[in-house]
């Protein structure tokens, strides 16, 4: 009798877990990635027209369900290494590539930083990549070395001598603050 109760408990414990193994999804994910295409961590890598090194990484994107062309991305970073080795991250929480007319808009706080000591702050940008120019979605704040700017737009284009002659223009109540060097 005893020996039959211990048989008896070691299958009553050996069943008793509640543990169950589960996809770790939720079922909208589930249904979004059985009904779309979505891309986990998704990396590009290219070669800007001066020469720069660019590299593009996601938490994931996937194709705009209502627009064709267009790819949706979310926690983006952006890092452009240029050949004179200055470097420039940007961050933004939600981005979107339009091929249609070739933008790249990113939106949801954009935090720029350069390895020379700036930085940007805005709540988006747009990029028109054939005209190589960069809008700021309303307010800008720059940072850096001896240096403080605040405006309601920036407006970034490539000059008229190509690579290197970019031109910043700052509208909508620029305000500036200019420390200068210390003397020696």
């Amino acid at each position: 009798m005893v020996a039959i109760g211990l048989l008896a408990s070691l299958f009553l414990f050996a069943n008793g877990s509640n543990e169950t193994t589960s996809i770790p999804y939720s079922d909208v994910e589930l249904d979004e990635i059985i009904m779309g295409q979505r891309l986990a961590a998704p990396y590009y890598r290219g070669v800007l027209t001066d020469g720069s090194a660019l590299s593009v990484n996601a938490v994931q994107a996937q194709p705009d369900a209502e627009i064709k062309g267009r790819i949706n991305g979310e926690e983006i970073i952006a890092r452009v290494s240029e050949q004179s080795g200055l470097r420039t991250v940007l961050t933004a929480p939600q981005g979107r590539f339009d091929e249609n007319d070739q933008t790249a808009t990113m939106q949801g706080g954009i935090l720029v930083r350069r390895s020379d000591g700036y930085q940007a702050i805005t709540e988006g940008i747009t990029v028109e990549i054939e005209e190589n120019a960069v809008r700021s979605h309303g307010r800008i704040e720059i940072r850096g070395p001896r240096i403080f700017l605040e405006a309601g737009q920036a407006h970034l284009n490539q000059g008229a001598s190509g690579p290197g002659s970019e031109v910043m223009v700052f509208s909508e109540g620029v305000k500036l603050i200019y420390g200068p060097r210390p003397n020696p």
